[in-house]
Formats: structure tokens, sequence, C-alpha cells
């Protein structure tokens, strides 16, 4: 489980980035950073969704609030109290916030983090995605299973008309 810390500014320290790092004594498989601007319902549907598709993953979420004024500051605290959550007091857009979040995971700080202290893998994802129940380990195996692969976007399948 994640200990929840609040940023009320766009900017972390490199102490509060340390402090707030996901629970250390299992390595994080897969990080996730939901950057989220008033879509309250939405970012529910999501992070219910990502309950059901953890599986024996290790994740860790992180959700990023730009200054949202629609509750879901709120609702995060009252219904996820697992997931991370980093508010904004003002809206720093979209690359700004997501990098509020890879920070926090321990990605861009100086002096570098040891390898072995960052997630396995990190997915930005966006608040109106509703995760199916395998899609995290799939995602997960499927980088495991071809190393020399850097990066991957998942796409949503498509039904016939």
């Amino acid at each position: 489980m994640l200990n929840r810390a609040i940023a009320s500014t766009s900017e972390l320290t490199a102490s509060e980035a340390d402090t707030a790092s996901p629970d250390s004594a299992k390595p994080v498989d897969l990080a996730i950073v939901i950057l989220n601007f008033n879509t309250a319902a939405l970012l529910r549907n999501c992070l219910h969704s990502l309950q059901t598709s953890r599986h024996q993953l290790h994740v860790a979420v992180i959700v990023v609030d730009n200054a949202s004024v629609d509750g879901s500051v709120a609702m995060v605290h009252a219904e996820f109290p697992e997931v991370e959550l980093i508010a904004h007091t003002t809206n720093v857009g979209y690359s700004a916030g997501n990098n509020a979040g890879l920070r926090r995971l321990g990605f861009g700080q100086f002096p570098a983090r040891p390898a072995v202290a960052l997630p396995r893998y990190v997915l930005l994802l966006n608040p109106d995605t509703v995760v199916a129940p395998t899609t995290l380990a799939d995602m997960v195996r499927f980088m495991d299973d071809h190393p020399a692969i850097g990066v991957a976007g998942p796409r949503a399948p498509t039904t016939a008309a």
C-alpha cells in the first residue's frame, strides 16, 4: 500500500520525493501516473478498474490533479486511500503534471536513484480509461518477454461494425 502524500505546489523537493516513494519492501512492477483535471466521475471508474486489474503485480498508482474544482481530490481521498495524490493549486498542464508524477516515482532526480529503487515499468494513463481485468498483467508480461522494447502503448480493442 502507498503512503498518501499531498503536494500543494507544482514542484516537489528531492526530500519530498524521497519520503513519498512507494513501499520499498517489494519492488514496484508497474507504476501508473494518472493526470486529472475536472474528471472526477471518469477518474473514479478508472481507479475502480485498476483495483480489479492488479492480479499478482505490485502496482503503485499516483493521481496528479491539476487544480480540479469538481471534487476529484476529495473523491480520491475518500474512496481510494491507497492511491498517492499530488494536488496542484494551479493547472500546470499535461507535460508538467505527468512529470510531477514521474519525479515522485524517482525519475529525473539528481543524484539519480539506483535502478533497483525505480519501478520496473511506468504507465501514463488517461483518467477516461477503463482498464480490462487482464490488461496490466498482459502489458507487463509483454514487456518482460520482449526486453529489447523500451516503450509500449496498449490500444483498445475494436469491434467490427
